[in-house]
């Protein structure tokens, strides 16, 4: 990490190697809540499909919220990833919370909307199927829209605009 304090191209190259070994491989990366450098860097690389665009999961007061976040990722060719969830009201065993998640309908309605992977992390036999499987074709393909979702204009025009929780979205 020292060097990454002395040479200032060394964090790109890393992950342009990091890019290039995946694209080798014929796999995608996925950045967990990268500084913004990191995903300017990284959106000159196809490999680097998507990023996580919220906070941790339980341990975030709006942890769904990804607004302006995804925003900045799309205009950036990155898709924002809302932390994995719970996608039922169960207490859950042998994570790093116990839940439950008392809003599982507005987890996976903004996973899905994000236009990135939806990633329920229930325990073993607490997933909800129902809810889980509503996100995606009976093939297994996940609906998506054509943008993720993001703020309107007026929100940037608030006080607090991190406190903005309108969103608008599209499918042709």
């Amino acid at each position: 990490v020292e060097a990454l304090q002395r040479n200032l191209s060394l964090a790109d190259l890393w992950l342009e190697g990091m890019a290039h070994g995946a694209a080798r491989s014929n796999l995608t990366i996925q950045y967990c809540m990268p500084y913004a450098n990191d995903l300017l860097s990284g959106s000159a690389h196809a490999s680097v499909t998507n990023a996580r665009a919220t906070g941790d999961y339980f341990h975030a007061l709006h942890q769904w919220a990804i607004g302006g976040t995804a925003l900045f990722y799309w205009a950036i060719g990155i898709l924002p990833f809302k932390d994995g969830f719970y996608s039922s009201t169960h207490l859950q065993w042998g994570g790093q919370t116990l839940g439950p998640e008392t809003h599982p309908d507005r987890e996976i309605l903004i996973a899905v909307l994000s236009g990135a992977m939806v990633g329920p992390m229930d325990g073993i036999g607490l997933l909800n199927a129902t809810r889980v499987l509503a996100s995606c074709r009976g093939d297994g393909y996940v609906l998506k829209p054509d943008r993720p979702l993001s703020p309107p204009d007026v929100c940037f025009t608030r006080d607090k605009p991190e406190e903005c929780f309108m969103y608008s979205t599209h499918r042709s």
